[in-house]
């Protein structure tokens, strides 16, 4: 659901560091995290980063986040991050049961065609 937050992790931690993802039910909501232990965000960079066209380093449009954002936001969840410099980042999603259902029954409805 959220690739890019893992790509990202992934993709700007230097070598060495390392990237967990979980995942839980909480208060009838599905909520996703990806921690890395890389350089982290400066609060700045963290108020501008889902913002489109915005990119903190490397190359592409910056409009990832943004996206996600908004598909996450249109289905009545949110993201976040929490972040400090030189100690990594953690990206955190939320999304309603029933919608996180009504994806998992479409997926299924796909994969009987």
């Amino acid at each position: 659901m959220n690739l890019d937050a893992i790509g990202n992790a992934c993709k700007f931690n230097p070598e060495g560091t390392s990237v967990t993802l979980r995942a839980k039910e909480e208060d009838a909501a599905l909520i996703v995290e990806v921690e890395d232990t890389g350089k982290g965000i400066s609060e700045q960079g963290q108020t501008e980063l889902f913002k489109p066209y915005h990119r903190l380093q490397g190359d592409g449009l910056g409009v990832g986040l943004a996206l996600c954002k908004r598909w996450i936001e249109l289905h009545g969840g949110r993201i976040w991050v929490n972040s400090t410099e030189g100690k990594g980042s953690v990206f955190a999603f939320s999304l309603p049961m029933e919608v996180v259902r009504e994806i998992e029954g479409q997926g299924e409805r796909g994969s009987q065609r």
